[in-house]
């Protein structure tokens, strides 16, 4: 997972001093990459950095925190705000401007755990969301392949089980609909371009596998085994390609694990 990156804004450097301190005390891992004691140049150091969180005092030299967060919103910069306040009195304020949390003095350096961790949590939430989006709508969108002059077909990613690569302006495509290869016009470029890298796998120079059909993979014969209604189908791989597919396995389980998502 990134490093959130983190900007202060107050206009007392003991109350800076102690923030940082607090911050990296609860996550060693994030990184404060600018502090700001005034509203112009907090608006400054958000547009220059893009940081994931901002703590906000609410009285500043200049304005407040209110107005900042204002700012922000009616600009579409996208940042996540929290709110530092002595009292309760801007809360509905601050809740109308969408800030991401509120945190009141004296606080518990425990709180800026859970925002932290919260922050994290959002940002893996909407990370897997939109992965999901650009999955499903590359699932369902029909692309087109011109066979010959006469003949185009109309191919769902989810309906191809492997592709082969028969010379340098022609592909066969194995699908789910028919048992005999459909040939068409189409380079290696088209099919990485127009296929989705998260579902299609290369195995060999020639050779592209839909991720979904996969079952096995033999350390011995460097073939791939996928599997289609119960008919396993064996392609031969390469190894340096079969290497690269193994670690590619391994790292989305690793994140699955750690519940971590890449967009």
């Amino acid at each position: 997972m990134k490093l959130l990156k983190v900007i202060i804004v107050d206009d007392d450097d003991d109350h800076i001093l102690m923030l940082q301190q607090h911050l990296l005390m609860a996550d060693p891992g994030i990184k404060i990459v600018a502090t700001a004691e005034n509203i112009t140049d907090a608006y400054s150091a958000i547009l220059a950095f893009r940081p994931d969180l901002v703590f906000l005092d609410i009285e500043m030299p200049n304005g407040n925190g209110i107005e900042l967060a204002k700012r922000l919103r009616i600009n579409r910069i996208s940042v996540k705000i929290v709110i530092i306040s002595g009292k309760q009195d801007y809360a509905i304020e601050a809740i109308k401007v969408s800030v991401f949390d509120y945190l009141v003095k004296p606080y518990n350096p425990e709180e800026l755990k859970t925002i932290l961790n919260k922050t994290k949590l959002d940002d893996s939430l909407i990370n897997l969301s939109r992965q999901r989006t650009i999955l499903f709508s590359s699932f369902f969108e029909k692309l087109s392949f011109d066979a010959d002059a006469l003949t185009s077909y109309y191919i769902q990613p989810d309906e191809v089980i492997y592709i082969k690569v028969l010379d340098l302006k022609h592909i066969q495509f194995y699908v789910t609909w028919q048992d005999e290869p459909i040939t068409v016009h189409g380079t290696v470029t088209d099919i990485r371009r127009r296929l989705p890298y998260v579902i299609f796998a290369k195995i060999a120079f020639r050779t592209f596998i839909n991720m979904k059909y996969l079952s096995k993979i033999s350390n011995e014969s460097h073939k791939c085994f996928l599997n289609y209604k119960g008919r396993l189908i064996a392609l031969q791989g390469q190894d340096n390609y079969l290497h690269m597919l193994k670690q590619m396995i391994s790292k989305k389980k690793e994140k699955t694990k750690n519940n971590e998502f890449d967009i």
